[in-house]
C-alpha cells in the first residue's frame, strides 16, 4: 500500500473530465465559458485583451477528475479573477480553467490527465508546471529526474489526498461479498465463473487499468503479487472506459475510485471482516489496503511563482472542503474514532475502549524493522501533532501488529519489536512514548499472501486514552 474518502454514492460522480465540468456547472462551482486553448505565448482574444497561461497541470487521472479543476478554479477567484468558467480543451490537454482579471484580461490554467510516469517525465521536459501522481516516484525515476524529490521535501513534493479504490461490478449482478483470495483468483484466473462465487452462472469478465496506472500497480501489488495477472483481464487506459464497459456488461468486475451507479462488493479478510468499501475511519488512518497517497510534484528551481502559490493552497485547511467534497480523504494527523463495525472483544477493545487513535500510523515493510523515508516522515508528523497536543505519556499507548507466521508467539515478539522501535524514534523526537502493546497477527487488514499485503499488517496504531 502507498505510504479517505466518503463512500456514499453521491460522492462517487463526475466520471471523466467532460462529466466532471458538466458536474461542476451543474453545483455551482463555475459559470461562464471560455475556449479552450494549449499551452504557448499568451494569444490575443477576440476583443483584443490578452490571456496569460498561468498553470499547467498534468498527470494522475484521480487528481485531475476530482479535485484539479476546483482546486484550479479557487486559485484563480483568490487571485481576482471573477467569470471563472471551465471548459474542455484541445489535446493533448483536457480541461481549461479561465478568469478575467480586474485589468480585463484573461488568465487560464490547463490540466491534463496523463498517467503518472508520463507526468513525471512532462515535468522534466518542462512541458507542465505540476505533475499530479498516484504514487511516489520510483528510484529510477529520482535518478532520472533529481527534480522529483520525496514527498517530505516540501520544496519539490505534497501529499495532499487520500483515494480509495473499491470492487465494484454491474448493478444486476448478485453477488454482494468476495474475500481477497476470491479476488486474487478472479484476476489470477484460477476463478473464472459466477457460480463458483455464488452468483448466476456465466464467465468473469475482468477489467483492470493499464500497466502504467499507478491504482493498477497498488492493485496487482495488494491483491496478486508476484502471481501473474490472467491474459483474459481486459485493460483500460482510463476509468471512464473501464466504468463504461461495466455499466453495460451485467459479467464484468474491476475497481474504481469514483464507481459512480455501479455496485460496490463487500470485500472481507478472514472469516468476517469487512475491508471495502472502507468507511471514513479506515481511510484517515490508511488501514483500507487499496487506498494510495495523492501528490503534487514540481521542479523547486522553477521560476513560476504561481507554482508555489499553487502549492500553498493545496495544503491550506481551506481545501480540505475541496477534497472531501471530492469522495477523498484529506491527509495530516487528526484524532478519530472507530466506527461500530471494526471494534470486536479482547485485548484490543479493551485498550481501546473510551480512546482515539492518531490517524498517523507507522508502517514497515515485510519483514524490515528498518524506519524508512516514509515511515521517518510519519513519526515526524505524529512527533509534532502529539507536542502539539501535550500529551502526557501515561496518556499513550502504541498497539504494535505484525504479518502472521503460524507461530503465534513469534508474531507477538514480532510486533512488540515494532512497537519498540516506534517508542524509541519518538523520545528520539522528544516526546514521551507512552506504552507498548504487541499484539501480533491480530486484526489483519488484508490477507498475508502477498508482501505488499505483510506490509500492511506490519503496523503501530497510536491512541490517547482518557
Amino acid at each position: 500500500m502507498t505510504k479517505g474518502a466518503r463512500t456514499e454514492s453521491d460522492r462517487r460522480r463526475g466520471i471523466g473530465f467532460v462529466a466532471a465540468v458538466v458536474l461542476l456547472l451543474a453545483s455551482g462551482w463555475i459559470g461562464g465559458t471560455v475556449p479552450g486553448r494549449a499551452a504557448g505565448t499568451p494569444p490575443a482574444g477576440a476583443d483584443g485583451e490578452t490571456e496569460q497561461i498561468l498553470l499547467r497541470l498534468g498527470g494522475d487521472e484521480i487528481v485531475a477528475t476530482t479535485i484539479a479543476m476546483p482546486l484550479a478554479r479557487n486559485f484563480l477567484e483568490r487571485k481576482g479573477a471573477h467569470g471563472i468558467g471551465i471548459v474542455p480543451a484541445p489535446a493533448p490537454w483536457t480541461a481549461e480553467i479561465s478568469g478575467r482579471m480586474g485589468n480585463g484580461n484573461r488568465v487560464s490554467i490547463l490540466v491534463r490527465a496523463a498517467l503518472t510516469e508520463e507526468a513525471f517525465r512532462l515535468l522534466a521536459a518542462g512541458e507542465i508546471d505540476i505533475a499530479m501522481a498516484g504514487r511516489e516516484p520510483s528510484p529510477q525515476e529520482v535518478g532520472a529526474m533529481p527534480m522529483l524529490g520525496h514527498q517530505d521535501d516540501s520544496h519539490a513534493a505534497a501529499a495532499i489526498a487520500r483515494a480509495a479504490a473499491v470492487i465494484a461490478v454491474h448493478p444486476g449482478n448478485p453477488v454482494e461479498t468476495l474475500s481477497f483470495r476470491q479476488l486474487h483468483g478472479i484476476y489470477a484466473g484460477t476463478v473464472t465463473d459466477w457460480a463458483e462465487l455464488g452468483g448466476r452462472p456465466g464467465p468473469i469478465h475482468a477489467l483492470t487499468r493499464e500497466g502504467g496506472s499507478a491504482t493498477r500497480q497498488l492493485f496487482d501489488s495488494v491483491v496478486l503479487g508476484s502471481t501473474p495477472m490472467a491474459t483474459t483481464v481486459r485493460q483500460f487506459g482510463s476509468f471512464e472506459e473501464m466504468r463504461s464497459v461495466a455499466a453495460s456488461d451485467p459479467d464484468a468486475i474491476g475497481y474504481f475510485v469514483v464507481p459512480g451507479s455501479l455496485k460496490m462488493l463487500r470485500v472481507i479478510v478472514g472469516d468476517d471482516t469487512k475491508v471495502s468499501p472502507p468507511d471514513s475511519y479506515q481511510l484517515a488512518s490508511g488501514d483500507y489496503p487499496l487506498s494510495q497517497t495523492l501528490y503534487l510534484y514540481r521542479d523547486p528551481q522553477g521560476a513560476n511563482a504561481d507554482v508555489s502559490a499553487f502549492f500553498d493552497q493545496a495544503l491550506a485547511v481551506s481545501s480540505q472542503f475541496t477534497i472531501i467534497s471530492a469522495g477523498l480523504s484529506e491527509l495530516g494527523p487528526a484524532l478519530i474514532l472507530p466506527s461500530g463495525e471494526r471494534r470486536d472483544s479482547g485485548r484490543y477493545e479493551e485498550l481501546t475502549r473510551n480512546a482515539l487513535r492518531v490517524s498517523t500510523t507507522i508502517r514497515f515493510d515485510d519483514g524490515s524493522m528498518v524506519v524508512d523515508s516514509t515511515a521517518s516522515h510519519d513519526l515526524d508528523l505524529l512527533a509534532r501533532y502529539l507536542r502539539m497536543l501535550q500529551v502526557r505519556g501515561d496518556h499513550l499507548v502504541h498497539i504494535a501488529f505484525s504479518e502472521g507466521s503460524g507461530d503465534p508467539a513469534a508474531d507477538e515478539r514480532a510486533s512488540r519489536q515494532l512497537g519498540e522501535v516506534v517508542a524509541t524514534e519518538l523520545r528520539r523526537r522528544l516526546v514521551a512514548p507512552g506504552d507498548v502493546v504487541a499484539l501480533g497477527a491480530q486484526r489483519p487488514l488484508v490477507e498475508d499472501d502477498t508482501p505488499v499485503g505483510r506490509g500492511i499488517n506490519r503496523r503501530v496504531e497510536t491512541w490517547i486514552r482518557p
